[in-house]
């Protein structure tokens, strides 16, 4: 016998989950597990709820899914700059990860201090936008990492070693150990080297 949609919203309206639980006789928490394909919900239930959620064509919103769950499965990634090779490159690779899991990524630009302390002290917003920031190259001194800290947020830096937050960074020393010996086993004995001015 189909299923009675009393619920159902008028024709021209998007149908929403209070509909689906309207014309299935049930709970909207009922709804949303059984279409989440959760446990404790009867195989006949899980189906009545179903065929309804059908007859309406009804879709979930996803935003509110990620609200309700309590993740918002996006993760944001602050940069100093995008029109870059290395920074695009990473945000390019860091984009890939995440369509593997069905994350979305979220770019912030910090060019400057002022930028970079808006992101840090906004972190309570961003709390609910984002699951987790990763910096690259965007250094952060002591108190900001304290600040970060105190939230939820999955924090991880790229280039900048911190002992408080996973980081993923090269071994300055090792390269230039490796680059020297490269030359010193070709024969060069009056080795230079060419680098950016430390700032201040």
């Amino acid at each position: 016998m189909p299923a009675t949609t009393t619920g159902a919203s008028r024709v021209g309206e998007r149908s929403t989950i209070e509909d689906v639980a309207s014309g299935a006789g049930v709970s909207v928490a009922t709804v949303s597990r059984a279409l989440r394909g959760l446990p404790n919900v009867a195989v006949s239930t899980r189906s009545r709820v179903e065929e309804v959620a059908r007859e309406l064509n009804y879709r979930a919103d996803p935003a509110a899914s990620r609200l309700a769950a309590g993740r918002s499965r996006t993760i944001a990634v602050v940069v100093p700059m995008i029109n870059s090779w290395y920074f695009s490159n990473v945000v390019a690779g860091a984009e890939a990860v995440c369509a593997e899991v069905g994350y979305d990524l979220l770019i912030l630009t910090a060019p400057d201090t002022a930028a970079r302390q808006n992101v840090v002290t906004t972190a309570a917003a961003l709390d609910r936008r984002v699951d987790g920031l990763i910096f690259v190259e965007v250094a952060l001194p002591p108190d900001e990492l304290v600040e970060l800290g105190r939230h939820r947020l999955g924090v991880v830096t790229v280039g900048q070693q911190t002992m408080t937050f996973p980081s993923v960074h090269v071994d300055n020393m090792a390269v230039g150990e490796t680059a020297v010996g490269h030359l010193v086993q070709l024969g060069h004995r009056r080795i230079g080297i060419v680098g950016a001015q430390a700032e201040e």
